[in-house]
């Protein structure tokens, strides 16, 4: 049982901050479950909050943060220097990366996004730029993908070369693109093994693979993900150019078959923190992507319909497409 969390629990961490021992904070935290730990932070002061991730690595700060509601992380890491916030969200995954930011004040948001590798704005600024409950808002953009020309040799030698790069990544396939990155293949990690050193990707790919629009909205992922019993699939701009990986674990969650944890005290909810309930409880499922000109108002009235048919008194999710959305577009350009 994790509804009530110990005192001895709570005094452990705020001891370690005290005592400034950075082993014993951090093996509380990696022993300790996401819902115990949410609790013990919510119990520290400001203070103690800015200190425990000062006292963290960027790298295991960015593991805590990622545990984290949206809102929770974001009042800690406002609180913070830009460069100590810019180095922590940088370690995040792309898509929880945009979904941090978009929860920051405009100016502090700004501010750290100057600070992050240019590379790594843009990514999240793109990311933030679609619904969130559309393809590009669910899709990460940590894969693998390779051009068709290279040969088995050349793969392997990068998968070897950036090994400690590529072991966070989320990896069933690597993709494989023509001129421009347009997507032209799937390669299984076990044919790439398989196969000769010399042969092209061209000849081993899996040609015409199965992919979405990144304008998708989550219903027609839905419809996706119920056919066929993927992993992910990639999603493509008009082009066909690939734009990043969409899994089918984050359509479930995002698709209203969760709901977030009650959390005493903590008034941010993250999307992919959810405890599981029956899917017959969903009983509609408009389709969430905003048309080209469609008012604002529309459509957060069909989602606090959505909401009301459902688990109103547990879900405090009016609006996939929270007001703070919108108030990023100058963070865009």
């Amino acid at each position: 049982m994790h509804d009530k969390l110990s005192i001895s629990d709570t005094e452990q961490l705020q001891a370690a901050l005290d005592a400034n021992d950075t082993a014993a904070i951090s093996a509380y935290l990696s022993k300790t479950e996401t819902r115990d730990l949410l609790h013990a932070i919510t119990s520290l002061s400001d203070a103690d909050q800015s200190r425990l991730l000062l006292s963290l690595s960027d790298e295991a700060g960015a593991k805590l943060v990622d545990r984290m509601h949206d809102i929770q992380a974001a009042q800690m890491l406002e609180r913070l220097s830009t460069d100590k916030a810019a180095a922590i969200v940088s370690g995040l995954p792309s898509d929880e990366r945009a979904d941090v930011i978009a929860r920051l004040s405009i100016e502090d948001a700004s501010k750290i996004l100057a600070a992050m590798p240019a590379e790594e704005a843009r990514g999240a600024r793109r990311l933030m730029s679609y619904p969130p409950d559309s393809a590009g808002g669910l899709m990460v953009t940590e894969y693998l993908a390779y051009d068709q020309s290279l040969t088995v040799a050349d793969v392997l030698d990068d998968l070897r070369t950036h090994s400690h790069r590529y072991r966070s990544f989320d990896v069933q396939y690597a993709y494989v693109v023509a001129d421009g990155g347009k997507l032209v293949g799937v390669l299984r990690l076990r044919d790439l093994l398989l196969s000769a050193a010399t042969e092209v990707l061209a000849d081993v790919m899996i040609r015409e693979p199965h992919k979405v629009r990144d304008t998708a909205g989550l219903e027609i992922l839905e419809r996706f993900f119920d056919r066929r019993p993927l992993f992910g699939v990639p999603a493509v701009d008009a082009d066909g150019v690939l734009m990043g990986v969409v899994r089918s674990a984050d359509v479930e969650k995002a698709a209203g078959r969760t709901v977030y944890p009650q959390l005493p005290q903590i008034h941010g909810h993250r999307r992919r923190r959810r405890v599981a309930i029956d899917a017959a409880q969903s009983t509609q499922r408009p389709s969430p992507e905003l048309a080209d000109g469609e008012h604002r108002a529309q459509y957060l009235s069909r989602q606090r319909h959505r909401v009301s048919s459902r688990h109103a008194h547990s879900c405090h999710r009016i609006g996939r497409i929270p007001a703070h959305h919108f108030r990023y577009e100058r963070l865009l350009r």
